[in-house]
C-alpha cells in the first residue's frame, strides 16, 4: 500500500500505484483494508488512459487509471 486518505478521521481510500495497469491487485492492498475497514481501495496506473466513469462508485477492489481518480479528487 501506497497512500492512506482519511475522510472525517476514518480510513477512506488506500491506494497501491503502478506505472502499469497489468498487473493484478496486490494482496496487501487487501491485507490493509481488512485492518483499517476502509471504504475505497484502489489500484491507480499511471499509463491507463482516462475512463469516464465514477471510480468511487465501486464497491469492490478495482485498477483504475491515475487521471480518472485524480480528476474526481478535486
Amino acid at each position: 500500500m501506497d497512500f492512506l486518505a482519511l475522510r472525517h478521521g476514518a480510513p477512506w481510500l488506500l491506494v497501491e500505484a503502478k506505472a502499469l495497469g497489468k498487473r493484478a491487485m496486490s494482496p496487501a492492498l487487501s491485507h490493509f483494508n481488512r485492518q483499517t475497514g476502509a471504504d475505497h481501495e484502489f489500484h491507480v496506473a499511471m499509463v491507463l488512459p482516462f475512463v469516464d466513469s465514477d471510480c468511487f462508485d465501486l464497491e469492490e477492489p478495482t485498477i483504475v487509471p491515475a487521471a480518472t481518480i485524480l480528476s474526481q479528487m478535486v
